[in-house]
C-alpha cells in the first residue's frame, strides 16, 4: 500500500531523506534529464550514496521511464493478474 501511495505522489508520503532524494532524482529523470547536472548527484553522494548508487539509481529510474513510454506507445495492458495483489512468483 505504501509504494502505491509513493507512486501516485511521493510528495505526500513521510519519506526518509534518502528516499526523499532517490523518488526526487528519479522524477526529475523523467521529467527533465538534461536539467540534472553535477551538484545534483554530489548531493546524493553527500547523504550516503555511493558512486555505484548514483549511477544504479539512474539506470533503473532510466530503464522504467523507458518501459513505461513503450507499453504506452504500443498500448500494451497488463494482464490481470498484475492488478490482483497476489504473489506471481513460482511456488
Amino acid at each position: 500500500m505504501r509504494a502505491q501511495r509513493i507512486a501516485q505522489g511521493f510528495h505526500h508520503v513521510r519519506l526518509t531523506l534518502k528516499e526523499a532524494a532517490l523518488a526526487e532524482i528519479a522524477e526529475r529523470l523523467t521529467r527533465d534529464a538534461p536539467g540534472i547536472r553535477e551538484e545534483d548527484l554530489q548531493g546524493l553522494r553527500t547523504i550516503g550514496f555511493t558512486p555505484q548508487a548514483v549511477t544504479e539509481v539512474l539506470e533503473i529510474s532510466a530503464f522504467f521511464s523507458y518501459a513505461n513510454r513503450l507499453t504506452i506507445a504500443l498500448n500494451v495492458v497488463p494482464d490481470d493478474q498484475f492488478f490482483s495483489g497476489r504473489d506471481l512468483r513460482p511456488a
